[in-house]
């Protein structure tokens, strides 16, 4: 049974799709007419996400201005007090995001599934039968030392804490006293599993004006998924389902800092 938290450490979750987008050099013509397919997708996405409830819109580059493929370009809100979600949309690329307060997956699935099926809608011409290169969901907690321990540790501190360890080579030590408050950085990038890849990173961040240990949890598939909403939401449950799984594992002992309860 899946675990929420009264006081979840999350910083944001990202649900990220990309597929290839036709990158046209030399042809102005070509540049031309993937521009205006570009733009008749954000047209398209804009009437639809805002008909369901997300119709700020804030356009990141302005129209006319080269966008690098995979780069966000419009971003979609709900304009609503409290609300937790917001859609990304560029060429060749579409992002779901999840921010405090995070009410678990439960709460988050339902706007992923809508903003992913309005998204593929929304392709147009040759893509709509692109398949989707890359999906990955991603998400970044992060923990404050002075929220859950009294400001008494470095970010070393709280990776041991979820069990990492870190042995440092005698010409370090020979460099001076090293002692908590200790600040680290790493990366582990696991071995590809059942078309599911996983990179799990640490590291020094600052969110809401706070300076906190990050850790990053990141499933990205590893193979082309098809274009089709239940191949890719049975793609995001799966990767969810192994977060939950690590985050838990890696939390296990000091889930109480964070008030935890079932989720039914």
């Amino acid at each position: 049974m899946p675990t929420l938290f009264n006081k979840p450490p999350l910083i944001e979750a990202i649900a990220e799709f990309r597929w290839s987008d036709p990158v046209i050099t030399g042809d102005l013509g070509k540049q031309a007419f993937a521009h205006q397919a570009n733009e008749a997708f954000y047209t398209a996405l804009t009437g639809a996400v805002s008909a369901v409830g997300f119709p700020m819109v804030e356009r990141l580059v302005p129209p006319g201005y080269g966008v690098t493929p995979g780069s966000v370009t419009v971003r979609f809100r709900t304009g609503r007090d409290g609300a937790n979600n917001l859609l990304q949309a560029g060429p060749g690329v579409f992002t779901v995001n999840a921010l405090p307060p995070y009410k678990g997956w439960s709460d988050f699935e339902p706007v992923l599934r809508q903003g992913l099926e309005l998204m593929l809608a929304a392709r147009q011409g040759a893509e709509k039968e692109l398949p989707i290169s890359s999906a990955s969901l991603r998400y970044m907690n992060g923990f404050s030392s002075h929220q859950f321990w009294e400001g008494k540790v470095g970010s070393y501190a709280f990776a041991r804490k979820l069990g990492f360890a870190l042995t440092l080579p005698e010409a370090m030590k020979a460099l001076g006293p090293i002692d908590d408050p200790l600040n680290v950085a790493f990366q582990v990038k696991l071995p590809p599993k059942d078309d599911l890849g996983v990179v799990v990173s640490w590291q020094e961040a600052v969110a809401n004006a706070e300076l906190v240990s990050m850790l990053d949890i990141h499933l990205t598939s590893t193979t082309p998924l098809a274009a089709d909403i239940e191949v890719l939401m049975a793609f995001m449950k799966k990767a969810q389902g192994v977060n939950h799984e690590t985050f838990m594992g890696l939390i296990h002992g000091i889930e109480g800092a964070f008030e935890p309860q079932e989720s039914f």
